[in-house]
């Protein structure tokens, strides 16, 4: 996580050969169905996920 922060901070996350920059107004995350979603460390929901962003776009970063 330390690595994922320092990045972040130097705005230098896509450099990261393990994070992939996707860009879209409605993105799904997908997996094994019903596996919990965290949100600044709590579980918020489950996946399936479906983000829908306005004009301004967000930074997410998760494992491989």
């Amino acid at each position: 996580m330390l690595r994922y922060g320092l990045a972040l901070m130097l705005r230098r996350l896509d450099a990261l050969s393990d994070v992939r920059i996707i860009a879209g107004r409605t993105i799904t995350v997908t997996g094994t169905a019903g596996a919990p979603v965290q949100g600044d460390g709590d579980i918020i929901t489950q996946l399936p996920l479906t983000l829908a962003i306005d004009r301004t776009p967000i930074a997410m970063v998760w494992p491989a």
